[in-house]
């Protein structure tokens, strides 16, 4: 039971693990787009915003990443 638990727990970091990866691609193509256009308050806005919000989420992920691998040694 505690393998089906593990293996659910690792396949779930790994899902966040690329959906993070695949945010920060948006993120980072969302930069190109206002770089491109200026004069967007609305996009400026957001890409701040989302910023904040994406360095909080890498750093929970990291630390989900860390307390995965110690949970498994444990």
């Amino acid at each position: 039971m505690s393998g089906a638990v593990l293996w659910w727990i690792t396949v779930s970091l790994e899902n966040l693990v690329l959906d993070v990866s695949e945010l920060e691609k948006g993120i980072e193509a969302t930069r190109r787009e206002l770089q491109a256009n200026r004069e967007s308050l609305v996009l400026e806005t957001f890409l701040a915003d989302a910023e904040v919000q994406m360095s909080r989420l890498k750093v929970d992920c990291k630390k989900a990443q860390v307390r995965s691998i110690s949970c498994y040694y444990y």
